[in-house]
């Protein structure tokens, strides 16, 4: 009896953790990472001058983006995409959907 009470809580302990780690791939935006983080752009969203802009300088779905740092007011915010650093401000950086790793 107390083996079955303790696999019961094993199993739903397992499954709690394995959810847990599912929450922590979901899709962020770029303003939400913190320096040193990186993230896969999933998605640039926006009305057409902005998204166009964004994409003609590298930021496209699939490439790897990493937050350098950010301004001492905290905009604009300094990340590196494709080999080269680039500056954007936070509601820009709002516009882009990333899936973490």
């Amino acid at each position: 009896m107390v083996y079955l009470h303790y696999h019961i809580i094993y199993t739903i302990m397992r499954i709690s953790i394995n959810e847990i780690k599912e929450v922590h791939k979901m899709n962020k935006f770029l303003s939400d990472l913190l320096p040193g983080e990186k993230g896969v752009v999933k998605k640039v969203n926006g009305n057409s001058m902005i998204k166009r802009r964004i994409v003609d300088m590298g930021v496209v779905a699939g490439a790897i983006v990493e937050v350098q740092k950010f301004a001492p007011l905290g905009d604009p915010m300094e990340i590196k995409v494709k080999g080269f650093n680039l500056s954007l401000r936070k509601n820009e950086a709002e516009l882009i959907e990333l899936e973490t790793a």
